[in-house]
């Protein structure tokens, strides 16, 4: 009895093995290291200025450079967190943009090899195929919006709660 992903057509298999090959190619983690640590260091800068902003902590002096902050001096405090916090939102879409090419580029192969098989196989083994390849598309769409949107909007909370913080006279 042969396997449920082989194909009684002996030509074909070689296709499927390459399919699968390319299939967890696209499966696999989608950021590289670069971008996983860009994004580490936005979550975290991110936390800190809540942190800051939300608890209404306000540093009056940065001891390690012997400087005591006015009030106006803790506002630019603020905005210089703020725009940290885009500098590093923007190194990461960088880096996102630059893992999204690497993953159309396996996508493409991907679906060049899908579509050979798909032609090549009879109608039930094209259903079976048709049907794994949207399970696992549902799982990239949720992974991209974890990896990529949930450390954005993190990033736009941190901005807002930046902006938003009122400094003690």
């Amino acid at each position: 009895m042969p396997r449920e992903d082989r194909h009684p057509n002996a030509e074909i298999n070689p296709l499927i093995a390459k399919l699968q090959e390319r299939t967890l190619t696209i499966l696999q983690d989608p950021l590289s290291e670069e971008t996983r640590k860009a994004r580490r260091n936005l979550l975290t800068f991110c936390a800190v200025s809540m942190f800051f902003a939300l608890g209404g902590i306000v540093p009056k002096e940065i001891s390690a450079l012997g400087v005591e902050l006015t009030v106006t001096n803790q506002k630019y405090l603020y905005l210089v967190a703020v725009l940290i916090v885009v500098y590093m939102a923007v190194t990461f879409l960088v880096y996102v943009a630059a893992d999204t090419q690497r993953l159309l580029i396996a996508y493409r192969a991907f679906k060049g090899d899908f579509n050979m098989v798909k032609d090549a196989a009879n109608d039930r083994f094209q259903d079976r195929l048709l049907l794994r390849g949207r399970a696992w598309k549902g799982t990239v769409l949720l992974r991209a919006v974890w990896e990529l949107l949930v450390p954005l909007l993190v990033a736009l909370a941190a901005i807002i709660a930046l902006q938003n913080t009122t400094i003690p006279m």
